[in-house]
């Protein structure tokens, strides 16, 4: 194994532009760290997490879920040769989503609805209501941005295709144009019910998931210059904002958070994408790969853990080990049951039905 090597043998150049289609192992990597950064966002306060730059670690982890998602959707679009829309929205694609994602999500939401009720944390028809918008609890809102994602790759793809850098300067200035809107027109009407709306829209990563498919469309020309400038950028632009506070105008403030978090986070899953290496296929790969596997699987489980334990206690030594090997056993359990049980259930039904 040869982690953070910036030249790959094989290939004779740093992350050349065939390794992407693929197995990129810096991609469990990313994987991994991110679902570690979310978990532990969970267990700190805001105060914690305001005075030591979060933008730059825990913060950084749901844009490079984004991001690399952007990446991978584009990679398929790629490899469909999307010609139209309409190819993105095939049986197969939906069928094949619903089959990753939905069936755990359904499982999950189940399991919210039996025990949230008996431990008293809310009644049935509340975390029933919570399950439309992605489960009751830490990070509820991510799978409902995620399958967002999934329904717009398209129109970013093709944007992206024909005019890249126009297309990023539109997903920046939508960003922050509904933020504006948000925070000067809607909030102030509801508070509790625009910041919602806002949360669970997908316009708040328009920026992610065009610096995703960009990442992807362009990933010959992230070079290490490059990439050290974009990383070196977004922790100026953290550290201007740590010692001397924002600007007081909204706009001017979520503009350059914006900026930080499409040069930092584009800057760190391009720095592993292309930089972490592995020549041969080793046990650890093999272990590192399941491991990111996992990642669905713990996020929701941490839901349903954090509504048990609550993040008041901010038992960072003891929540997150619990709440990331509690999701690894419920992945490793639910893969035994895919591969052994399922089909071990279907024979069976089978042959009761030829009898």
């Amino acid at each position: 194994m040869q982690a953070g090597a910036f030249i790959d043998e094989r290939i004779n150049s740093w992350g050349a532009s065939d390794a992407r289609y693929g197995r990129l192992p810096g991609m469990d990597v990313l994987k991994i760290l991110a679902i570690i950064f979310v978990v532990l966002t969970h267990c700190y306060t805001d105060t914690f997490r305001a005075v030591r730059v979060p933008e730059l670690w825990i913060g950084a982890a749901v844009p490079v879920f984004i991001i690399i998602g952007a990446f991978n959707y584009c990679r398929k679009a790629v490899k469909m040769k999307l010609a139209s829309p309409r190819g993105w929205y095939t049986r197969r694609n939906l069928f094949s989503y619903f089959k990753r994602i939905g069936i755990p999500y359904i499982v999950f939401m189940i399991a919210q609805l039996i025990v949230l009720p008996l431990i008293g944390y809310a009644p049935v028809t509340e975390v029933l209501l919570n399950t439309v918008k992605g489960g009751m609890g830490a990070g509820g809102y991510y799978l409902v941005v995620f399958v967002q994602l999934f329904l717009l790759v398209p129109f970013f793809y093709f944007a992206l295709k024909r005019r890249p850098f126009l297309t990023l300067l539109v997903a920046f200035a939508v960003r922050v144009a509904f933020g504006a809107l948000c925070e000067r027109v809607l909030m102030p009407l509801d508070p509790y019910v625009f910041e919602g709306v806002n949360k669970l829209l997908s316009v708040r990563f328009f920026v992610c998931i065009a610096c995703g498919m960009t990442a992807f469309l362009h990933y010959e020309k992230f070079t290490p210059r490059m990439v050290t400038v974009m990383l070196l950028g977004g922790f100026v632009i953290s550290a201007a904002k740590f010692f001397f506070g924002g600007t007081g105008v909204y706009e001017a403030d979520l503009a350059w958070s914006c900026l930080q978090q499409a040069l930092w986070c584009t800057g760190i899953t391009v720095m592993l994408l292309k930089g972490f290496v592995i020549k041969d296929a080793t046990f650890a790969q093999k272990v590192m790969a399941f491991i990111a596997g996992s990642t669905l699987h713990i996020l929701l489980f941490q839901q349903i853990y954090f509504c048990g334990v609550g993040v008041g206690r901010h038992l960072a030594y003891i929540d997150a080990p619990a709440a990331l090997l509690g999701g690894l056993a419920v992945y490793i359990l639910w893969t035994l049951a895919e591969k052994k049980a399922v089909p071990f259930v279907i024979r069976l039904l089978r042959r009761a039905a030829a009898k």
